[in-house]
Order: structure tokens, then sequence, then C-alpha cells
């Protein structure tokens, strides 16, 4: 197991001298949200595909994290196993979570809120951690909050920058999804682009492995680049129709493979670091273009990136470069944030919670008097847990006023494939 203490551990007050969560001591007009003090103390699950993750955060503060990586057994297949996947999330969460506990020097009683990925993932992991976050939630009587992993994805950007709010554009780039949104508050987005087909990290898989450099493909393919000609083979930019800002890589994906095949033919030698160069050259100018054109009709001057393709040294290359051309601020998690892990949920958790307890101004009075967690979430059963989502993109936080009476859609589809519905925010009661 891959143990990774994310930041380092402050001194903790004794249990006497830590207060409860519950006090409203701020208003953030710029993104119209309350800010808690002390924020509550929240146990975050993901275990959405290959890994398993446990973190403990306060806010925006990740007291620890864990992370327990199957890259090395996966590998031999060439993929991600679901079987496989799941049966090692059972084996590993609850050795993750003591491990968590101990970097954090922080016990059961330290925590609030369980907070755990939703979806979308592979359906066998996804159980694993909701089961488990189910079972500490009815064991402590704790809320239980369910989270997007996408949401998640763009949350994490908050942990290293703390000077970073709303609105800015969000470019998501994973194995399993691409995006461009508008992170219109802490809570709401608006999908501006999506892939229509491969997703990008997706795209770096199958070339890696026709090229054969095998399982993660992204870092070998981000590796390999470095030492070819991205001009050596032109691949076509898929850029679809004039003014869109989807994506589509499957197209190229082909094209990198009747490439090989003709060379194969023709028994000409294969460089496949020039093969990895040019075929990211291709798909990182379409992301580039599909960037700047989003910066230029919404008029947003940050733009932040997520998700395990956003670690490609390529990509925050040329998206540094954008950034500096149009003088706008770009903000860059690490890469240990970049790839799936529990501290992200924790914040989008955070955020989350604060959006449903603290943001009704007439309700003011009622938090800033409640002293613990079990003062604010009554009363449970009137606390909407579905995210509704318009046609037009706009993802509203559960529980709000959706305007759209006819959305037919919510946020696990709008958001590049289909997630577990779940009881999130209320209270588990048997």
């Amino acid at each position: 197991m891959k143990s990774i203490n994310a930041v380092g551990i402050k001194n903790r007050k004794s249990k006497q001298e830590t207060s409860r969560i519950g006090n409203v001591s701020s208003y953030d007009t710029d993104t119209a949200t309350y800010n808690l003090n002390p924020p509550p103390t929240i146990l975050a699950i993901e275990s959405s595909c290959d890994e398993t993750s446990v973190s403990i955060t306060r806010g925006r503060e990740v007291i620890s994290l864990i992370i327990s990586s199957q890259i090395d057994i996966h590998e031999q297949f060439g993929g991600v196993v679901p079987e496989i996947a799941s049966r090692h999330h059972l084996e590993q969460i609850n050795f993750v979570v003591d491990e968590a506990f101990a970097k954090a020097n922080m016990t059961w009683d330290d925590i609030d809120v369980i907070a755990v990925t939703k979806g979308p993932g592979l359906i066998g992991a996804l159980l694993i951690g909701i089961a488990s976050a189910k079972a500490y939630a009815l064991a402590l009587n704790k809320p239980l909050i369910g989270v997007h992993h996408i949401v998640g994805h763009m949350s994490a950007v908050y942990i290293e920058h703390a000077d970073l709010k709303p609105p800015f554009i969000s470019f998501v780039a994973s194995g399993g999804h691409t995006a461009i949104a508008l992170v219109k508050s802490y809570t709401e987005y608006e999908i501006l682009g999506s892939t229509r087909d491969d997703a990008v990290g997706e795209a770096y898989d199958k070339v890696a492995r026709v090229i054969g450099l095998g399982y993660p493909g992204g870092p070998k393919m981000d590796k390999i680049a470095k030492k070819g000609n991205p001009q050596a083979i032109d691949f076509k930019r898929i850029m679809l129709e004039q003014g869109s800002l989807d994506f589509s890589f499957s197209g190229l994906k082909t094209q990198v493979i009747n490439h090989l095949n003709q060379m194969r033919q023709k028994h000409i030698d294969i460089v496949a670091a020039d093969v990895a160069a040019s075929f990211q050259e291709a798909v990182v100018d379409v992301i580039v273009a599909k960037v700047k054109m989003s910066i230029q009709r919404t008029g947003y001057n940050k733009l932040a990136l997520a998700g395990g393709v956003a670690s490609n040294s390529r990509i925050r290359a040329r998206l540094q470069q954008l950034a500096d051309e149009m003088d706008i601020q770009i903000f860059f998690p690490s890469p240990i944030y970049c790839t799936d892990n529990a501290a992200m949920i924790g914040v989008a958790a955070y955020y989350d919670w604060i959006s449903r307890y603290a943001t009704k101004p007439a309700e003011t009075a009622r938090y800033s008097n409640a002293t613990n967690i079990a003062d604010m979430t009554k009363p449970a059963n009137a606390i909407n847990t579905n995210h509704q989502t318009s046609p037009t993109g706009k993802i509203n936080p559960a529980g709000a006023t959706n305007p759209d009476s006819t959305a037919k859609s919510n946020i696990e589809n709008v958001i590049m494939g289909d997630g577990l519905d779940m009881d999130a925010y209320a209270r588990i009661n048997l």
C-alpha cells in the first residue's frame, strides 16, 4: 500500500479545548457563501476506480491524506479490472482509514461529518466506499455527504490556493472525463463543453497500448513524448463544428492506429517517441484552442485545472503560456491532488455542507445558535438530496430551486457518465 501524508500535521488541541462547528463567522459577498468557524472535521472516502483513499480535512486544510494505489496490480492486465479493483478496495479500506487517523493524530471522536464519492465510477468500487461510509455514519450517528467525483476534482484546486474564489473556468481532464466548466460558485457549475466520445485520458491509454508503452498510459506518454519530435507526424486536430467547445478524441486515436498499421505494413521503423509527441501535440492544440475560446466567450480571468491528466507537463506548459498571453490567472493543483484522492472529496463536501446550512440570510440566527452538527441537520427529511441540472447545463446544488421544471438530466449524466444515486445529506436512520 502506497501511503502519502500530503501535508504536515499541525499540533492539535485536546478534545476539551477544541470547539465544535456551527458558528457563522463571516459572509463572503463575492461567492454568496457563509463561512463556519471552526469548520467541520470531515472524514472523506474516495474509491471510484483503482485507488482507495481516505482523508481528514477541515475546510480547505488537509490534515491527513492516505492513498492505496492498485497500479502495480492492474499493470499486468493493461488496464483496470473492475472486479479486482473492488476486491482490493474491500481489503484495504479499513487499513487506510486507520492510517489516516494515525497520520492526523485523531480519533473518531474528532469527526463531525462523513463524506464519500457517490459517482461516477466503477459500480463495485463505489459500493465499497459508500457501504463503508454508511456504516461509519450509522455507527457514529454522523451526517453523510455524497460528493460527485468530478465536483471533487474541480474542488481540489482550492487546497493549495487560499486566494482562489469562484467564479472561474475549470478545465477537467481525466481517464474518463474531459470538460470545460464555469465554476459559478462553490456549489454551482455550468458545463460549456465535454467529450463526445473518448476522454483525453482514455485516448492516452489506448495510444500508449498500441505503441507498446503499457498501462498507465498517461504518465508514460508524457515522459517519452519529451524525447520525440511533436512535428514528426501531422495528425489532424479535431475541432468539431465551428464554435463548439466539445471534445472528440476517438478520431485522433484512430489516426494513430492507422498510421502505425501503415508503417508496419511498409516495414518502416516506428519511433515511439515521435508518435507520442505528435499525438500529444495534436491533443494539446485542441485543448488550448477550446480553453481560449471559453475564456474569450465568458470574459472570465481565472483558469483552474482538474483531474489526473491535469498533471501532464505539456498541457500545463501550454496552458500557462496561454494564460500569460491572455493576462489571466491560472491555478494548478499539485500532482497528488490531480489523481483520485479523498482530500478533494472532503473539500467539496465542506462547501456543499455550508451551502445547505449557512447560505440563507433569513436563517442566520438559527445557524449562529447551533452548537453542533446534530442541531444543524434538523430536519433531515426536509433536505432534497438530488442535484438537479437544467438542459442548458446549469448545475444547481441539491435543495436549490430549479427554474427549469422540464430538466431531464442530473449532474451525473451531464458531467460525462452515470453516477450512483444515494441519500447524501440526510442523517442515516434505519
